[in-house]
């Protein structure tokens, strides 16, 4: 065997943490330098080192220090992370959260690995180590290359951090509850569907920062397209006050006329021609070429193919359009913008000779628009995944989507292609008048509605899918940890009637299961009624035995731990109930103890062991030498070995005396007997000590008022 268990251990749990440690190094940013970061870090690698080392060479149990690492290594990380990073509060936690997942993960592999027994002989635990050291390395490139960008621009792009509380607190709830379940089973099957689970889930989580990251990323755009709407608007607004201006100039001709006429009778040559200079300059900027009716579009259109024209490009247009649009004519007047501007600004890379604009804009009579634009393109262009073409400047492309939000605001179709050096634009805007029955508008609002309605249906499934299977969890929870009552246990006595119950509780193969008597007895009529006192101090201590099962869960380290309580009715008859409980606990190794309870029937108290004797009496003495007498002879027979002073046990640990509170029962005889516990009185080999009192020696000092002493203790 090249490593031992113990080396393994501290290995794979030392890749864990340091994956913490760089998953949470690369998602935060430091308030300090680089270098003081790497150093702050180191410096605190070194002290968990040394102080955890120094423990093992103190004889400090190794299972216990792995155990509360959580404790003494990544609670002590996390309070230096919040106290050297940069970042506000809870996205520091959704850093850590993330890195702490990661490192579940890890343990949750080698459990699986470990459980599975995949690697055996003697290269098992190398093997395992490597395992764990890849897949850390695996985790590690994802988050460097997946998440840390998109992780940071989230960050930058928050306006409070308190946004992040959404992805920190149930990180770290996943993290905490697969940490749980994967420390309280050792089934194989378990473990690795826990694996499977944690791994699924975060892969969702590394998919849900990129898409966060996306989303701002697109509302960004979003932000730049309104702007550029916006632009558009005011040039639109511009170019239609200088149109109307031209009509203005138009429509005073006459008065111009009468003007030049006035000075031609003057003879003014010069100011005749000042005065057409100045006219021909203002008519010239306002010049409009009528292409459709509708004075809006018909100004953009005459705009923009008056500059191709002057740039030398080749116009063949198309343009039929009514007076009146069903659409905002904004939104027209836009799209056809762009579509012109984007075709004007690829026939400049063309030499003169080569430009050519083909324009074809119609209505027809199911109100549907269609704007076809194409134009010379000698360069590849390079599509993107939205099937927009990838711009090579900066701040160009913003058009294009502006277009798109158009066409889907009209349940419009949209394409770009490039063929045979030749670039085409096509839309198509259908008004919202149009009647759903024809096939092309239907077809394409139906794939409209299921892209708008495609994400939100899938997360309605999740949703459902998620809540069915906690019920299911809870459900079966609730059933493991009920209590389940069976038959009676032999025949009514002295109107007492007891059923067992059982309760259970736990995950996988760690498990607490007891039996718990219900004592009840019978009322007036028919019915019964449970003994109150009887039934709370029962209750009481099935209580502190599952505290006692989860105080050692806690401290073994991805170990087994079971606890099973069962009890036996030693004593049943007119005047009292004697119950003793047998407790067996693993954890590690094996332990057995008991405790009794006596219930006096005749008032339904349970009865203390001072209770049974006159007040003030030396019951205490009287017992405790009996019990020493008894301890003796066994001893002296060769049929026992006690804690005795005198002998070969330390007097600290000697029997000198019983406790006033002792526990007891009385047996199938009605004798009083003192029970003691495991390695109390005596080595573990005689298991748990139990003493039965003689009549005669506790004659004198028995409570008289007590109707529960049989003939030989009343003789």
């Amino acid at each position: 065997m090249l490593l031992s268990a113990n080396v393994e251990k501290f290995i794979c749990e030392g890749i864990s943490f340091l994956t913490f440690l760089l998953v949470c190094g690369l998602l935060v940013s430091s308030r300090l330098s680089k270098k003081a970061s790497l150093m702050t870090a180191a410096g605190w690698l070194l002290v968990a080192a040394a102080t955890h080392s120094l423990a093992l060479l103190l004889g400090a149990d190794s299972t216990l220090i792995l155990t509360i690492l959580p404790f003494t290594l990544y609670l002590p990380s996390i309070i230096l992370l919040h106290i050297i990073s940069g970042d506000r509060l809870f996205t520091t936690a959704a850093a850590w959260s993330i890195g702490a997942m990661a490192s579940s993960i890890l343990s949750l592999l080698r459990k699986t690995l470990i459980s599975s027994n995949l690697l055996r002989g003697a290269w098992s635990e190398l093997l395992i180590a490597l395992c764990i050291l890849v897949a850390a390395v695996g985790i590690i490139a994802v988050i460097f290359v997946y998440v840390r960008k998109p992780f940071r621009k989230y960050v930058n792009d928050l306006d409070s951090g308190h946004n992040w509380l959404v992805l920190s607190f149930p990180v770290l709830m996943i993290m905490l509850l697969f940490s749980y379940f994967a420390n309280s089973t050792t089934d194989a099957a378990a473990i690795l569907l826990l694996f499977l689970t944690a791994t699924s889930v975060f892969s969702i989580i590394i998919r849900l920062i990129a898409s966060s990251a996306s989303l701002s990323t697109l509302r960004e755009e979003q932000k730049q397209v309104e702007r550029q709407m916006e632009l558009q608007r005011r040039e639109y607004e511009e170019m239609r006050s200088t149109l109307e201006t031209g009509r203005e100039y138009r429509h005073d001709m006459r008065h111009h006329l009468m003007i030049l006429e006035g000075l031609a009778r003057q003879e003014d040559a010069r100011g005749v021609i000042e005065y057409v200079e100045a006219l021909g300059g203002r008519l010239s900027s306002a010049e409009e070429m009528s292409y459709c009716r509708n004075f809006p579009v018909n100004a953009v259109i005459s705009g923009l193919l008056g500059r191709a024209r002057n740039a030398g490009c080749k116009l063949e247009t198309v343009v039929e359009l009514p007076e009146q649009l069903p659409f905002d004519e904004l939104d027209v007047c836009i799209l056809i913008a762009n579509a012109l501007e984007n075709a004007l600004n690829a026939c400049m890379d063309i030499a003169e000779g080569h430009r050519f604009i083909k324009t074809v804009v119609q209505m027809n009579d199911m109100d549907k628009l269609t704007v076809q634009i194409e134009n010379p393109c000698l360069k590849q262009v390079i599509f993107g995944a939205d099937g927009l073409p990838v711009s090579r400047r900066e701040g160009h492309g913003i058009g294009l989507r502006s277009v798109r939000a158009i066409t889907q605001k009209y349940n419009g179709i949209f394409q770009c292609k490039a063929e045979n050096g030749e670039f085409c634009f096509q839309a198509v805007l259908f008004s919202n008048k149009l009647d759903t029955s024809d096939g092309m508008a239907a077809d394409n609002m139906a794939q409209t509605l299921s892209k708008k309605l495609g994400w939100k249906r899938g997360t309605l499934i999740a949703i459902l899918i998620f809540v069915v299977a906690a019920l299911l969890v809870l459900y079966v929870l609730a059933m493991d940890g009920g209590m389940a009552m069976a038959s009676l246990v032999g025949k009514p006595v002295g109107g007492i009637t007891i059923r067992t119950g059982t309760i259970s509780s736990g995950w996988g193969d760690s498990r607490f299961e007891a039996e718990i008597p219900l004592v009840e007895t019978e009322t007036d009529g028919d019915g019964t009624q449970t003994i109150q006192e009887f039934q709370e101090d029962v209750e009481k201590y099935i209580e502190q035995l599952r505290d006692e099962f989860d105080w050692y869960m806690s401290r073994r380290y991805q170990g087994y731990v079971g606890m099973d309580t069962e009890y036996e009715v030693l004593c049943n008859d007119e005047n009292i109930l004697s119950v003793r409980f047998y407790t067996t606990l693993n954890a590690g190794g094996s332990g057995e103890f008991s405790k009794c309870f006596t219930l006096d029937k005749t008032d339904g108290n349970i009865l203390e062991l001072s209770e049974l004797f006159l007040p003030d009496s030396n019951y205490v003495e009287v017992i405790s030498e009996e019990i020493a007498k008894q301890m003796r002879e066994q001893m002296e027979s060769g049929n026992g070995d006690y804690f005795l002073p005198g002998g070969i046990w330390p007097p600290e640990e000697c029997f000198y005396e019983i406790e006033p509170d002792q526990d007891y029962y009385f047996d199938s005889k009605g004798r009083l007997t003192i029970t003691f516990r495991e390695y109390q009185v005596a080595p573990g080999s005689m298991g748990s000590p139990e003493f039965a009192i003689p009549t005669q020696v506790l004659k004198a000092i028995l409570n008289p008022d007590l109707p529960l002493w049989n003939d030989d203790y009343k003789e």
